[in-house]
């Protein structure tokens, strides 16, 4: 009840968003219509209507857009609040049927204590009456639970993604393909434990007992495995704490690659030669995350000290803003060039310190298509570069 009710107000305040958006855009265009039906149309239209672009159906489609999402959210919300209703619905059915069962079993407890043999036939009767249905039932449901897990590990995980509203879909979307693994390899785990601590419990074995006795077992059992467990302990906490999911780049002690695959157990990664590296969770110190949210492509540009530094600086500034408005460019580019300025001077070179916030993984691609074109923004622009120092011999 208590997450329904933050994700109706979440659900709320995006309604909210959406009519403000709305709003805004309806606003924009009757100030664009009414600039263009103006005899002295204002730099304001000038700024919307460059490069011949149809800004007034632009805007006719984002107030479409809005529109749409604006009814979209407004018809999510009400069936959240619908939802929220039939919850407490149920809710208060399964209190009378509590009540009901505490009854039914204060009656049952009665009948048992009069009568003078527990091997009679009307207790064994009683028994079977009491407890073959509630067994029937756990085995069926961990039939049915067990198939679950098995078979449809991926929609389970998927229905449960879908409620999220934190990331990108993309970030999504990696982080359910992770948890996957993980439900396929702990979910049938625990529906036998589960199950059968349920089925013994029902047909009046003690189940104290035996967890006492498995409790002594497991501690024998951690002396000598205690790798494996610290394997499996760090392994939860990585995915517990989100550190990494598949297709992050990232450093793990000595090795870094793509992550391809990660259990409770153990981490796959793959080198950019290709090479797999199976890296124990446990023996993770520390991890470095290149395409965690974001990314940062960072430029070291050397020139001559003979040459204009603010010319350059503003030369790379231009073509920085040239990149984002590339259409092929321009989704992998999430900020501005980011301008540090000078960061060194050596006896022959200027070194001038930029970077570029990109997509995750995208800040590789930006990078190499950023060099290209300044290498010939610099010959066209005849940029003075620092002398080629020279190779010794044997060095």
């Amino acid at each position: 009840m208590q997450s329904l009710v933050r994700s109706i107000e979440l659900v709320k305040e995006l309604v909210q968003v959406s009519q403000s958006s709305l709003d805004n855009a309806t606003r924009t265009r009757e100030f664009l219509l009414g600039e263009l039906n103006s005899d002295k149309p204002s730099t304001a239209l000038q700024a919307w209507t460059h490069d011949d672009e149809d800004a007034l159906g632009a805007l006719d489609r984002r107030v479409r857009d809005a529109s749409a999402d604006a009814k979209r959210l407004k018809a999510r919300f009400e069936e959240m609040v619908e939802e929220q209703g039939l919850v407490v619905g149920a809710l208060q059915k399964t209190s009378l049927r509590a009540r009901s069962a505490r009854d039914v079993l204060e009656q049952t407890q009665e009948k048992v204590e009069a009568l003078e043999s527990p091997f009679s036939t009307p207790n064994i009767k009683a028994w079977l009456r009491m407890h073959a249905p509630p067994v029937l039932g756990t085995l069926v449901l961990m039939s049915f639970l067990y198939v679950l897990v098995s078979r449809y590990s991926h929609k389970i995980v998927e229905i449960f993604a879908a409620r999220g509203i934190r990331g990108s879909k993309a970030e999504r979307d990696n982080r359910m393909e992770t948890l996957v693994s993980v439900l396929q390899n702990t979910g049938s785990v625990v529906v036998l434990v589960g199950g059968t601590s349920t089925l013994l419990s029902q047909v009046g074995i003690p189940v104290a007992p035996l967890l006492g006795g498995a409790a002594v077992a497991g501690v024998a059992v951690a002396f000598g495995a205690q790798n494996l467990i610290k394997d499996f302990f760090y392994g939860f906490m990585i995915l517990l704490e989100n550190q990494y999911k598949l297709k992050d780049v990232v450093k793990i002690g000595d090795h870094s690659g793509q992550v391809e695959q990660i259990t409770l157990r153990m981490t796959a990664l793959r080198d950019s030669d290709g090479a797999l590296h199976f890296l124990p969770n446990g023996a993770t110190t520390s991890v470095v995350n290149m395409t965690h949210g974001w990314s940062s492509a960072t430029f070291n540009v050397r020139i001559s000290r003979e040459e204009d530094v603010d010319r350059v600086i503003a030369m790379i500034q231009d073509l920085g803003k040239e990149l984002r408005m590339d259409p092929a460019l321009r989704l992998m580019i999430v900020d501005d060039l980011s301008m540090m300025g000078v960061d060194a001077l050596t006896d022959t070179a200027v070194v001038i310190l930029f970077s570029i916030k990109t997509l995750p993984l995208q800040q590789w691609n930006v990078k190499r298509e950023f060099l290209r074109r300044l290498k010939k923004k610099f010959q066209e622009k005849n940029v003075l570069l620092p002398p080629i120092q020279p190779t010794l011999p044997g060095a």
